[in-house]
């Protein structure tokens, strides 16, 4: 049984019926992930690994021939190419099925046949939308509150270590809560009071604006935020010291009252 399911798994019908039946609803540029588009998402995505770095994606099967791109990661650019079935390493294909708001990958052509034939793709992915809807049901319900001006510049910050300089209103936005505020009822508040602090942010030089709704955070924001927890620490030993000046004097006040009185150490009579 094995090895009939292996030559079926390696026959080059079996393997253009496999990308044919995935190419018949190719991934466009972009895949909108919320929304009424978002909802309506059907696609499929057909990569063949070719190194570390490199990629074929394949976006058309004419008979024996995959046409598509290469992808390279260093140089991040396109590249127009072609393989032939037979040159073809089956074990790089992954193809990823886009179905409303969730995806699935499939590391071989046999669990993509099996599993993408059949209902299980359709329970499976049926299953996580019911789950999906409530968890949205019951962030929906939660009151949702402004982060306070220095913990944008602290996400700022942060978000610039890795190297994501540039961001925008929406990025910030979910970068401070989580993707399910974009269905929300009161993300339109959330949105007006970051817009709110990335324009005071620009006015104070803490945020360059860059156009194009685009904007990069500058070195002035780590001043900013040193400034923001020395003052922090300050107060906080302020706050100690008046703690202990308060609870010094009352000790003193009990201790002239003679309300406390210390055992005697040593007595000298």
């Amino acid at each position: 049984m094995f090895l009939f399911i292996q030559e079926i798994y390696i026959h080059p019908i079996f393997i253009r019926a496999c990308f044919r039946h995935a190419l018949k609803k190719p991934v466009p540029q972009t895949i909108p992930s919320s929304g009424e588009e978002g909802a309506k998402v059907d696609c499929y995505a057909v990569k063949i690994q070719i190194d570390k770095y490199q990629s074929f994606w394949v976006e058309r099967i004419c008979g024996n021939i995959l046409s598509g791109y290469i992808y390279d990661q260093r140089s991040e650019q396109r590249v127009p190419y072609e393989m032939h079935l037979s040159t073809l390493d089956t074990s790089t294909i992954e193809i990823t099925k886009f179905k409303g708001y969730y995806d699935i990958s499939f590391s071989s052509l046999i669990e993509f046949f099996i599993k993408d034939f059949s209902s299980y793709i359709h329970i499976k992915m049926s299953f996580l939308s019911v789950i999906d809807r409530t968890l949205q049901y019951a962030y929906n319900r939660k009151t949702l509150q402004a982060h306070k001006r220095i913990e944008v510049i602290k996400f700022l910050i942060q978000r610039h270590l890795y190297k994501r300089e540039e961001f925008n209103i929406v990025d910030l936005m979910l970068g401070l809560h989580s993707l399910r505020l974009i269905n929300h009822p009161d993300k339109n508040r959330i949105k007006g009071i970051l817009k709110l602090y990335v324009e005071s942010f620009i006015e104070t030089g803490e945020i360059l604006r860059l156009g194009g709704g685009r904007y990069k955070i500058t070195g002035k924001a780590i001043s900013t935020l040193e400034e923001y927890e020395n003052v922090e620490r300050k107060h906080s030993e302020n706050k100690r010291l008046q703690e202990i000046i308060a609870m010094t004097t009352i000790i003193l006040m009990l201790l002239a009252a003679g309300l406390i009185k210390f055992p005697v150490m040593l007595d000298f009579t």
